[in-house]
């Protein structure tokens, strides 16, 4: 069944549902009205309910009230799906919000972990290439090079886990915060220093 197939059987059957809904509606909100109207009203109302209930209740001159009461239904039941349909995507919205700000607080523990344990000893690394350098002795890019890219990645993922999220660029979703941290390791693990 191709696409075009599917759209228009989903437009023939919210059709048929508005239709249904109307006359469902007009009829049973309009027998209502007039049985209260009936049971509540003394005197000025004149229906036989007895002898002749759908007469009564369907003559011609109420047929304009059985559209409104129809209309209205289905009025209400629109807006009533359209309010679900808002909220139900804020409400996805907000989770997706609250999921963004826990990743965040997560990255922001484990980023402060990682520089406590890998930074300190990747200093002394980074210290004992410094001495070499200074003392004229040569040092080996198998060595360094590491060295520096652990250095960047800490750097770039204190960027991402401190700095992000309070410049008002949030991602929207989780697997946004994964690609971002990704493409900047690439690059760090991409670059020719």
């Amino acid at each position: 069944m191709s696409f075009y197939d599917k759209e228009f059987i989903h437009i023939i059957l919210q059709v048929g549902k508005s239709v249904i809904l109307f006359i469902i509606g007009g009829i049973v909100i309009h027998t209502l009205i007039m049985l209260f109207d009936y049971f509540l009203v003394p005197e000025p109302l004149y229906l036989d309910l007895r002898k002749n209930f759908t007469s009564s209740i369907f003559s011609t001159p109420m047929i304009p009230m059985i559209f409104v009461y129809g209309a209205s239904f289905l009025s209400i039941h629109f807006l009533w799906s359209r309010t679900k349909k808002a909220m139900l995507l804020v409400q996805k919205k907000e989770i997706q919000r609250e999921k963004v700000e826990l990743v965040f607080q997560s990255l922001q523990h484990i980023t402060g972990l990682l520089a406590e344990h890998i930074a300190v000893y990747n200093a002394e690394i980074m210290g004992w290439i410094e001495y070499r350098k200074v003392k004229g002795y040569a040092v080996s890019k198998k060595v360094e090079k590491p060295a520096k890219n652990i250095a960047r990645a800490l750097e770039s993922l204190s960027k991402l886990s401190f700095i992000l999220p309070y410049t008002g660029n949030i991602p929207e979703n989780t697997g946004d915060i994964e690609k971002m941290l990704n493409s900047k390791l690439d690059i760090i693990m991409n670059s020719k220093e």
